[in-house]
């Protein structure tokens, strides 16, 4: 796709990985087609982390799960990107998660509804807490749970593991 008429935009490693499964064909005519698994973290490793690494270095780490509905449950984390490069340089916004997240696990008995939910929604209850507790939970966050290296980079990234593998 050109941009301002000058030369063609790249597609990303995502956009890429669709094109291929779209080559592939469908599955099965009664199921649809898996387009991409769902990779969760689980909390666990999610509490221990001290950096956020995209996607290519925890699923080469094993970190990474293949999410199914029988495993637990899965929560879906939307944020604000700040860096260029990376969604959260200085890791404010995943510490922030991660506090909250331990905070939910703990003794607390349910999370409290927004003011506007209180005041809008007829009959809207707190979410009881042993909801989450009672079933594993696994983390979906877009710069883990997604591609985010383009081709040139995955190759260094695979050398760099390599060496810090020994």
């Amino acid at each position: 796709m050109p941009l301002c008429g000058k030369g063609t935009a790249r597609s990303s490693p995502l956009q890429r990985y669709a094109k291929s499964l779209a080559a592939k064909g469908p599955a099965s005519p009664s199921k649809p087609p898996m387009q991409f698994p769902m990779y969760t973290l689980p909390v666990e490793r999610l509490l221990e982390m001290g950096e956020i690494e995209p996607h290519e270095v925890l699923k080469e780490r094993g970190l990474l799960v293949d999410f199914e509905e029988s495993m637990g449950k899965a929560a879906f984390v939307s944020h604000q990107w700040v860096g260029q490069k990376h969604p959260d340089p200085e890791f404010k916004q995943l510490r922030v998660l991660q506090d909250a997240l331990k905070h939910v696990l703990s003794k607390m008995p349910y999370i409290c509804l927004d003011f506007f939910t209180e005041l809008l929604v007829f009959g809207a209850k707190p979410l009881n807490t042993d909801e989450i507790r009672g079933e594993p939970l696994f983390i979906w966050y877009d710069y883990f749970s997604c591609p985010q290296l383009d081709l040139q980079n995955i190759g260094s990234l695979e050398g760099g593991l390599r060496n810090a593998q020994g």
